[in-house]
């Protein structure tokens, strides 16, 4: 067995585990960071934005979102139903946390909301090299595991945590497993989970391939109250694995507000409604088999190629720095026949109403009359059954149509309890001594069973912002632990 010794451990080293792991040795402890993929960074290389709120770039842009303003929305947009105190931490230190990074060498180029209504809270990360994508963050995780090496953090890769140690009640280690099979055991005065959570559990409908649950799981061994989460099983095979790839410019074209159908063939909603997804994904939930179709036709694709898209999404804010509605006709193509040989079965392109139906499952004579009567709507500019705007109203009349499979994952995370210095709580709301917990391991005090991306860029940002809690309440613990 080989043994280590430090003040803290960090389980692992991804975005809420680095973030912890540096903030501690800033503040002088001796940290051991414990890895079970072969490299740092953890969800943060998939994306490329942060959340804040009252930055220099808010404030260059003369946006005036206040973070008084943001916890209200954040609270009421989720009934109030999780921690108050630990969110309004999180949105008060989010600036702290933004020029932490800045001061690292890491700059912020832009803003952008997650469609209409949204607010601008999330800070688009310049990426290094610069390309169109999600890894832009990965600049980040870079510059914080620079730091985490200058300031002696041990950062042991391919070693899975596998059991906490508790004696007398307090934690007092961690054991885990080498890329040899030996076990390595880490002495300690507190531990930090940071595992992701079930990020790649079948509960998670985007998930992060290797998130299991770990960190939960010794949580719950050790006495920790957990929650089981709700969430559904995944959809979509292999484009579950590529769902967050926002450079697509179907993924694009899919953002407009089209018509959408159940299962029966029917509409269910204004489909203006889903352009915030979480409403949109509650409203998907409670159709059959959790599905609907959003479809639109030949003419629409020809309207986003000649005039750009209306809703671009993800597609406009993934271009490294360059937004743009854009979209060319042979990359849309490629797009769609790339898409088509995976056969993932969530995007569908047929050549009449009825091979639609046939290819996607949905009751033919339902969405026959369903489009007629969509259509109609269309030419008077008037949608009776659910008044949705006219200038959202395009007739799906011409071939080729094009459906894309949207399923409802709403649910409520797994996660480990905390309270809003992170510490693990029992079911009896009592701290276990040197326990804490951030990221994806405690996303339940954060989220129920809706996200709020009306201020985008938080599950970013309140993952590095709970690491770094974490890290400081940890060092609060152990200068305790040495008085005594």
């Amino acid at each position: 067995m080989k043994q280590y010794q430090s003040d803290i451990a960090v389980l692992s080293a991804g975005t809420a585990g680095l973030a912890a792991a540096v903030t501690a040795a800033e503040g002088g402890a001796s940290v051991i960071a414990l890895e079970k993929t072969n490299h740092t960074g953890g969800t943060a290389l998939r994306a490329n934005q942060l959340f804040c709120v009252e930055s220099k770039l808010q404030r260059i842009k003369q946006y005036s979102l206040t973070k008084e303003e943001a916890f209200r929305v954040y609270m009421d947009f989720m009934q109030w139903s999780v921690d108050a105190r630990l969110i309004k931490t999180l949105i008060d230190m989010s600036t702290e946390t933004m020029e932490w990074f800045e001061d690292m060498g890491v700059e912020f180029i832009d803003l952008t909301s997650h469609g209409p209504g949204g607010y601008y809270t999330a800070h688009i990360v310049k990426p290094d090299p610069p390309q169109p994508g999600l890894g832009g963050a990965a600049v980040m995780m870079r510059k914080l595991e620079e730091k985490a090496r200058v300031l002696s953090v041990q950062i042991l890769l391919k070693t899975p945590a596998k059991k906490l140690i508790k004696e007398d009640g307090l934690i007092t280690g961690v054991e885990a497993e080498d890329s040899e099979g030996e076990i390595v055991r880490v002495n300690c005065k507190a531990v930090i989970l940071a595992t992701g959570g079930f990020g790649g559990h079948h509960r998670a409908p985007f998930g992060i391939p290797g998130l299991v649950g770990e960190g939960i799981r010794m949580a719950k061994e050790v006495g920790a109250e957990t929650t089981e989460g709700t969430m559904p099983p995944p959809f979509g095979g292999e484009h579950r694995a590529s769902a967050a790839n926002l450079t697509s410019p179907v993924t694009g074209s899919f953002m407009y507000p089209h018509l959408m159908v159940n299962l029966f063939g029917e509409r269910f909603m204004n489909e203006e409604v889903a352009i915030i997804t979480p409403f949109g994904g509650n409203a998907v939930a409670i159709q059959k088999d959790r599905c609907a179709f959003r479809i639109y036709d030949e003419d629409t694709k020809d309207y986003f190629i000649e005039n750009g898209l209306e809703f671009p999404g993800g597609f406009g804010i993934a271009q490294a720095g360059n937004p743009t509605t854009t979209i060319n006709r042979e990359g849309f193509e490629a797009e769609i026949a790339s898409i088509l040989e995976k056969g993932s079965g969530m995007v569908i392109v047929a050549n009449s109403i009825d091979e639609l139906a046939e290819e996607t499952g949905i009751d033919k004579e339902g969405l026959k009359k369903t489009v007629e009567e969509y259509n109609r709507y269309c030419e008077t500019g008037r949608d009776t059954l659910f008044n949705k705007k006219a200038r959202y109203l395009r007739p799906v009349k011409r071939p080729r149509f094009y459906a894309s499979r949207s399923m409802g994952s709403t649910g409520t995370p797994e996660g480990v309890k905390v309270n809003y210095k992170t510490e693990v709580l029992t079911s009896g709301f009592s701290v276990i001594p040197g326990l804490y917990a951030a990221g994806g391991d405690m996303v339940c005090n954060l989220y129920k069973d809706i996200y709020p991306n009306i201020l985008p860029g938080n599950a970013m940002g309140f993952a590095l912002s709970t690491g770094r809690i974490a890290a400081r309440s940890a060092l609060e613990y152990i200068r305790t632990v040495n008085d005594r």
